[in-house]
C-alpha cells in the first residue's frame, strides 16, 4: 500500500492541512468553494516543490476528480462549515521552503510603521518536511542587485516587495546600511534585457531586527515603471504550470 500523502497550504491565511491520503485529499478538496481553489497549494511528499491546486487539478499528472470545478455557486453556498477542509497554522519551516519559490509582491506602497506593527507571533512547528527542495531558478522570483556607491555589489532575491520597498533572501553586509544605494529590480519573466529592469535608489532601514530596502526619492515615473514590472512578474506567475510528476 502506498505511503504517499498530501498537504494543502493556504498562503493568503498561512494555513495548511494534515497528512491527507489521496481519497481524503480529494473528499477535502470537493469541499473548497469554487473560488477558493487557486488560493491554495498542494504538495505531495514525493515532489520537490509545491503546485498551485488550480493548475495541478488541470494537469495530466493528477489522480483527483475535476468535475467538481464547474458545480454551481450554489452548491458552495450549502456546504456547511463543518464541510469544509479544516486548516491549521503552518509551520515556519514549511511557510520559508513555500516562500523561497517565488517573491511575494504587494502593489502598493506600505509604511515602515505597517512594517513593525506586522511582527506576529510565529506558530509552533507542526509538520516537518526538511525533504523539501529548494529550488533556486531565478526566474520565478524577482531579482535585485545592490550597487554601493564605493562599487561593491550584492545580488539576492526580493521578499515581500512593495511599491515602497523590499526585504531580501540574503543578509545585507554591514558596509551597505549606512548609504544611499543604486537597487536594481530584476524581472526574468520579461525576455527583453531592456525593459525588464528598473533602478532605484533605496536604503537600508532595520524593521523588526530584520534589514529593509526603503526606496528613495522615487519620482512619479519610477513608480509607475516599478508598479509595471510587479504587475507583469505577478501575472506571469500566474500562468505557470505545474510540472508532472
Amino acid at each position: 500500500m502506498s505511503n504517499d500523502f498530501w498537504v494543502l497550504y493556504n498562503p493568503i491565511d498561512k494555513t495548511q492541512s494534515e497528512k491527507l491520503s489521496t481519497e481524503e485529499a480529494q473528499y477535502s478538496i470537493m469541499r473548497l468553494k469554487t473560488k477558493e481553489i487557486n488560493d491554495f497549494l498542494i504538495w505531495r511528499n514525493a515532489w520537490p516543490k509545491w503546485h498551485n491546486l488550480g493548475e495541478y487539478l488541470t494537469s495530466k499528472g493528477s489522480p483527483f476528480m475535476k468535475t467538481f470545478i464547474d458545480k454551481a455557486e450554489g452548491e458552495d453556498a450549502n456546504l456547511q462549515k463543518g464541510d469544509l477542509l479544516k486548516m491549521k497554522p503552518v509551520d515556519p519551516e514549511t511557510a520559508r521552503n513555500i516562500q523561497s519559490l517565488f517573491s511575494n509582491v504587494q502593489l502598493e506602497e506600505v509604511t515602515i510603521s505597517d512594517l513593525k506593527n506586522n511582527d506576529s507571533e510565529k506558530p509552533a512547528p507542526s509538520l516537518n518536511f526538511k525533504d523539501i527542495g529548494k529550488p533556486k531558478d531565478k526566474k520565478y522570483n524577482l531579482e535585485l542587485l545592490l550597487i554601493h556607491p564605493k562599487g561593491t555589489m550584492l545580488r539576492t532575491i526580493a521578499r515581500d516587495i512593495s511599491l515602497s520597498g523590499t526585504f531580501c533572501e540574503k543578509i545585507i553586509p554591514e558596509e551597505f546600511h549606512h548609504s544611499i544605494l543604486d537597487l536594481v529590480i530584476i524581472n526574468n519573466f520579461i525576455p527583453d534585457i531592456q525593459h525588464n529592469r528598473l533602478t532605484l535608489k533605496a536604503e537600508v532601514v532595520i524593521v523588526n531586527s530584520s534589514a529593509y530596502l526603503q526606496y528613495v526619492n522615487t519620482t512619479d515615473q519610477q513608480k509607475e515603471s516599478l508598479r509595471a514590472i510587479l504587475d507583469y512578474y505577478v501575472r506571469a506567475l500566474k500562468k505557470q504550470k505545474p510540472k508532472n510528476t
